[in-house]
């Protein structure tokens, strides 16, 4: 597994790390997204906790949901605010 890349307990692969205060992985963020029309940074927040403690995470947030085509990236005063 370790050779492979992949988790040694066949759990799925949460992609890389990108809230490292809860360990939630890019490939979690974006399943959350797709499956529950997750629209916003803080919207992830509530289903993941993710951007909820430190906040350091959520510019990454955001370019996923513009990825996921979501959302547009947030003004720096919309992540201010959240």
């Amino acid at each position: 597994a370790v050779l492979a890349g992949r988790p040694a307990d066949g759990a799925e692969d949460p992609g890389a790390t990108v809230c490292s205060c809860f360990g939630i992985g890019a490939k979690t963020v974006a399943a959350a997204i797709a499956q529950q029309g997750l629209a916003d940074v803080a919207a992830i927040g509530r289903a993941l906790g993710a951007g909820t403690n430190c906040g350091s995470c959520k510019p990454e947030l955001a370019a996923i949901l513009a990825a996921a085509g979501r959302r547009r990236p947030p003004l720096a005063e919309e992540i201010a605010a959240e």
